[in-house]
Order: C-alpha cells, then sequence, then structure tokens
C-alpha cells in the first residue's frame, strides 16, 4: 500500500470560488466534494464557516448532513456565537469519486412564514474558507481506466516540443475533454520542454510516434498505460492520432452521452403533420419545496436534437400538493429563459399534463433555462412557523421535441453552441507563436463549455495562410493576428476589424462603445456563411493578450456574460460585448484621412507641445529685440 495522503479540498474543488449565499424558498445546500476514484479513504474531517442572517429567529436549527447522515446540528444562537464549526464524518471505505455534505435549516424570523419571506432576511451564508480534511491511501494504477481516477490536484497534456498543427489538435480535443469532465483540476497543456520543474502530477502525451522521446520506445501505437503516471496516445500518422484522441470521449470512465440515454422518438399532434419527431427528456425523482411557490429548474440543450427544430414544444408531466380552497386553485407558470409561455390553473387532482409550443420570437439558446413556478394561494395554514410545507415534482416522462428546421438563425455568443455538435473546423494563424499551442486548447475548452455533458466538439485544423476560400465544413473558428485575416472572411464580418469604429444608438446618439485600434486588444465576432456560424477571435498586436482573453472567458460564468455578437477584451480590464444585430443600432468609422491628419492624430500631445516651445521661444525673441530697439535717452551736459 502507498503512503497515505493527506489534503484540503475547498470550495473551489466544488465549483464555487466565492461565498454561497442561500435564500428562502430554497432550504438546503449540497456541496460534492471529489475524491480520486482509486482514493481508499481513511478519516475525513469537515470544517464549516456558516453566517446566518442577522434576522433570523435565534432557535432556527442548522442541520449538517455527510452521505445523508445526520453529523451535527446548531441553532442560530451558537452560530452567531462561533460561526466555525468542525467535526468528524462517518466514512465508508468503498466511497469513491465524491464526498457529499448538505446543510439544511427550516429558517423563519417569526411566527409568520409568509411575512418573513418577503422580509429578504431568510437566507445564510456558507464561506469559501469551508473545506474538507481527508486521509487516504490510493490503490495502485494497473489499467487506463485506472489512471483516470487516480487525479487529484494536477495534470498534464504533453505534446512532442516540435509537435506540428497535426499533433497540437488531437491533443486540444484531449485538453478539452479532461477540463470539461475534471473542472476542479489545474490542466495544462504544454511541450514537452515544458516539462521541466512540473510536480510530478499525471500525464498524457499526446504525439506521433516518430515525434516521441525514446522513453516510449518500448510502447505500442495507441492509447496505452507507459507507467503508473503516464498514459500515452501515440500513432503512425495524424489522421490515426486524431481518430484515437476522439475514441477518449467512449472510455467507461467517462459520462455517457445524454442524447443516447435521452432521445425517444414521440409522436406528438402538435407536429405540423402529426409525423414522429426526436425528443429529448427530463425531470426529476426528487420533489421541491417551497411556501407559497414551489420552482423546479431544467437546463434543456436543443443541440441533443437531430437538427435545429423550427419548433419546439414541451410536454410536461408532474405531481404537486393540492390546494385546499377549490375556489382559489394552483396556477402552473412556465418560463423559458425569462419568458413566460404558459400559465393555467391546476385542477385537485394533484397530477397534471400540458402540451406547450414556445411562441415565435422565443429565442433558443444553446443551454436554456426551463423553469418551472407552482403558485399558491396565501391561505392562513401556510403562515405559522410550522405551517405546511407545499410540494411539486416533474415527473421524467417530461420531454422536450423538436419539429422542422430552422431556416436563418441568427448567431450570437449565446446560441453559438446549437451548432457546436457538427463538423467545423478551426482557422489558426501560425504566427501566434508560442502562444499557438494554448490558443488553440482553450478555444477548444470555449467551445465544449456550451454543450451538455458528454459532448464534444472536435474541430478540424488547418493553417489559415493556405486558405482562399471557406471550408465545408458547418461551423468556422478562426484564430489570428489582425493584418493576417484574408479580405473573404472580413467581409462575412459585421464589422471590418484594424479600423476605429464607434457603436451608437440611433435614436439619440449616445456613444455606446469606441474601439481604438492602436490600443492592444482581443476582438471577437460571430458572422454568418451559409447559414452557418463564422467566429472569428483576433489579437491586434501582442499574441499572448490573445491566449489571455480565453483564459478569461473559460473562467466562472465570464462567457455567458456576453451579449450579442461582438466582444472587446483589454489587458487587466472588462470584457466589454455588444449586440450590433440589433437595428437600432448604427456604426460609424473614420473617414480616411490624409497624411497630415494622421500625423495630428498620432503625435496631437507632441505636436501641441512644441508649438507651445516654439511660442515661447518667439516671444522671448521679440521681447529681447523690442529690448535692443529700445532709443537710449539723451547724454546730460
Amino acid at each position: 500500500m502507498s503512503e497515505a495522503v493527506n489534503r484540503n479540498i475547498g470550495l473551489p474543488m466544488t465549483g464555487y470560488e466565492s461565498d454561497i449565499v442561500v435564500s428562502a424558498p430554497a432550504t438546503a445546500l449540497t456541496l460534492e466534494f471529489p475524491l480520486p476514484r482509486l482514493a481508499k479513504l481513511q478519516s475525513a474531517t469537515a470544517t464549516v464557516f456558516l453566517t446566518p442572517s442577522a434576522q433570523l429567529h435565534a432557535e432556527t436549527i442548522f442541520f449538517f448532513y455527510f452521505e445523508d447522515k445526520l453529523v451535527e446540528a446548531r441553532t442560530v444562537k451558537e452560530l452567531r456565537q462561533r460561526n466555525a464549526l468542525t467535526f468528524n464524518l462517518p466514512i465508508d471505505r468503498n466511497r469513491q469519486e465524491a464526498l457529499r455534505l448538505q446543510i439544511k435549516s427550516k429558517m423563519y424570523i417569526s411566527d409568520d412564514l409568509c411575512r418573513d419571506l418577503y422580509s429578504g432576511g431568510l437566507f445564510f451564508t456558507v464561506h469559501k474558507e469551508t473545506r474538507l480534511a481527508v486521509t487516504y491511501d490510493m490503490l495502485p494504477v494497473r489499467t487506463v481506466g485506472d489512471f483516470f481516477g487516480s487525479f487529484q490536484q494536477s495534470l498534464f497534456v504533453v505534446v512532442p516540443a516540435s509537435a506540428a498543427l497535426p499533433e497540437m489538435m488531437p491533443a486540444a480535443w484531449t485538453y478539452g475533454l479532461l477540463k470539461k469532465n475534471f473542472p476542479h483540476l489545474d490542466v495544462q497543456i504544454v511541450r514537452a520542454g515544458e516539462l521541466a520543474g512540473k510536480p510530478a502530477a499525471p500525464r498524457i502525451w499526446v504525439g506521433l510516434r516518430k515525434q516521441l522521446p525514446a522513453y516510449f520506445d518500448k510502447t505500442q501505437a495507441g492509447m496505452v498505460l507507459a507507467d503508473p503516471n503516464t498514459l500515452l496516445i501515440s500513432a503512425e500518422d495524424a489522421p490515426s492520432l486524431a481518430t484515437l484522441a476522439k475514441q477518449l470521449a467512449d472510455l467507461p470512465v467517462f459520462p455517457v452521452n445524454p442524447a443516447a440515454s435521452q432521445k425517444i422518438t414521440v409522436d406528438p399532434v402538435e407536429t405540423p403533420v402529426g409525423k414522429a419527431t426526436e425528443a429529448i427528456s427530463f425531470g426529476n425523482f426528487s420533489v421541491q419545496e417551497g411556501i407559497q411557490t414551489v420552482p423546479a429548474d431544467f437546463q434543456l440543450y436543443p443541440a441533443l436534437l437531430g437538427k435545429l427544430p423550427e419548433r419546439l414544444g414541451i410536454h410536461l408531466e408532474g405531481a404537486y400538493t393540492v390546494g385546499v380552497d377549490s375556489l382559489r386553485p394552483v396556477r402552473l407558470d412556465v418560463l423559458f429563459n425569462n419568458n413566460l409561455v404558459h400559465s393555467s390553473m391546476l385542477d385537485q387532482s394533484g397530477q397534471f399534463r400540458r402540451e406547450i409550443i414556445l411562441p415565435a420570437g422565443v429565442e433558443l439558446f444553446a443551454r436554456n433555462n426551463l423553469n418551472v413556478q407552482f403558485a399558491y394561494p396565501e391561505e392562513p395554514a401556510q403562515c405559522p412557523v410550522r405551517g405546511k410545507i407545499q410540494t411539486a415534482q416533474i415527473f421524467p416522462a417530461s420531454y422536450m421535441w423538436g419539429a422542422g428546421q430552422i431556416k436563418s438563425p441568427s448567431f450570437a455568443w449565446n446560441n453559438l453552441g446549437l451548432h457546436l455538435t457538427q463538423p467545423g473546423t478551426l482557422l489558426v494563424d501560425e504566427t501566434l507563436g508560442g502562444s499557438l499551442l494554448k490558443v488553440i486548447a482553450d478555444t477548444v475548452v470555449l467551445l465544449n463549455r456550451q454543450l451538455p455533458v458528454a459532448t464534444y466538439a472536435f474541430p478540424q485544423g488547418l493553417p489559415l495562410s493556405q486558405q482562399t476560400e471557406f471550408p465545408a465544413n458547418r461551423y468556422v473558428v478562426v484564430l489570428a493576428m489582425n493584418k493576417n485575416i484574408p479580405e473573404f472572411f472580413q467581409e462575412k464580418m459585421p464589422i471590418a476589424v484594424g479600423l476605429d469604429f464607434t457603436v451608437l444608438r440611433k435614436d439619440n446618439r449616445t456613444s455606446r462603445f469606441d474601439y481604438q485600434a492602436n490600443v492592444n486588444s482581443v476582438v471577437g465576432r460571430i458572422g454568418d456563411h451559409k447559414g452557418f456560424p463564422l467566429l472569428i477571435l483576433s489579437v491586434n498586436q501582442e499574441a499572448p493578450l490573445l491566449a489571455e482573453a480565453l483564459q478569461h472567458l473559460n473562467k466562472s460564468d465570464h462567457y455567458a456574460r456576453l451579449n450579442g455578437n461582438i466582444m472587446v477584451y483589454r489587458q487587466a480590464g472588462p470584457v466589454y460585448s455588444l449586440d450590433i444585430r440589433d437595428k437600432s443600432v448604427k456604426i460609424e468609422r473614420p473617414v480616411a484621412k490624409g497624411m497630415a491628419a494622421q500625423l495630428w492624430e498620432q503625435n496631437r500631445t507632441l505636436i501641441l507641445a512644441a508649438a507651445a516651445l516654439l511660442a515661447i521661444l518667439l516671444l522671448c525673441l521679440l521681447f529681447f529685440r523690442h529690448l535692443k530697439s529700445k532709443p537710449k535717452p539723451p547724454a546730460k551736459e
């Protein structure tokens, strides 16, 4: 048995980068702390930093569960005296991959829950210092599957030092797949020459046989375990290497594609001609709780359907707590991306079925939020502190279906992922130099982040300099220096980068944004080529800024904040995004200027300083000439 490992697993490893605020009507927080699948747990201790709202009643109780077992309880009064508590956790030595800690509380302020709910004081905060301290032994790595169960904190994807684009792309796909499936790990992609000084973390080498170091001479081509700390993906030629990298996603250690497990065929009467169509099921096996409103949220990905639908429908089935008064029924509200698409009253049966077709004008995103709300009329029995809690459930028999095929989508940051399950091309400007590998890899991550679980983008990589026309694939992504983008790509863009421009509102002429070409920046633009998205990410001066911009967009929810089809990133500054698909927006570009005007704009400060100095010199010269020319007084006799 190997030496025991002692680790602290903090909130960032669970996906939270900062403090967590939990508000009513949600009354629980579940945290899953990742653990290597090969770890044999010996002991575990939780340290929780929790601050209750200042308005909560002192006798409100917080319960702490570990793997569904109650391990601790504290009142608000006790937490106000000391908000940090540490307790030992009961361990299951066969537990693998995740440790689940749950915090529950029936929060209240007064004896009137309805009044409490509107006060804004029903919440608690779990601070980012919260962590689990664990001790475990690692089982030996004997197979490729074992290798993926040994990851703890860091992981490296390595390409040979002289790797060219055909080797970089399979490595970038591997990197993108790992970043998607192990978001809590510090995954890095490096060339072999950059390994010196790196920690002894697991390594995945991706390369052609002729490029590999002598250490791998005794290994076979394919996907093999070179040693317990090293997985090798190698082939004799680039096409075979690409095939191997794609097969990585099929290993049983990774999640199953939801399209395979959730796709069903249905025959809803709402389709244009009543024909069978494909659908994606969703729902849950647990109930939701609330006081006056019971919410249920689901993420829907239309990209899982075989083709982008012209019409999207939602079939809902579920159950709910029946209202007390039949004359004041429970109301069902359904919102799709914050658009109310359905509202109806429920009967007293306690179960329901609804067929909903999205109205025209409701835009489809890559990731869509379906919010189902059960609104209960206020009843006296609900409001006392020990009053009635309402429950509801959306059954797994619910599904999303599509019919027809969308004709002319309007491409933007929030719907780009709809098209990324199709074949695509990554056109790379090789003058990006030392930033090239990381730019390619982080672009693949950016594409994968917009796709459902276990769904990946595998764009073909080609040099931009060799392109004389558009690739035949569906979507195209261009990574380049501004000056190297061919004109036939610029023509497809909403704006041509390289010149200053100002985005204005037509109604009041108020400036929304000014772009200055002489400032180092990255510009992202989404255009349209024959009904498929064309994305250009370009930098105007220094290539490393493009890598920095991609890393920024891949952190937290930064990409989700983008609006429209234009993005501008500047070093150490916020990301600006614009929607110039809107007809109320106008773009103005500077009129062509002569040499004198260009010199004036580029050297305005220097010219003004020189003019001021010249004026002072002229004044001094005139003053001294005036003194010399002044007539002398006549001499006295």
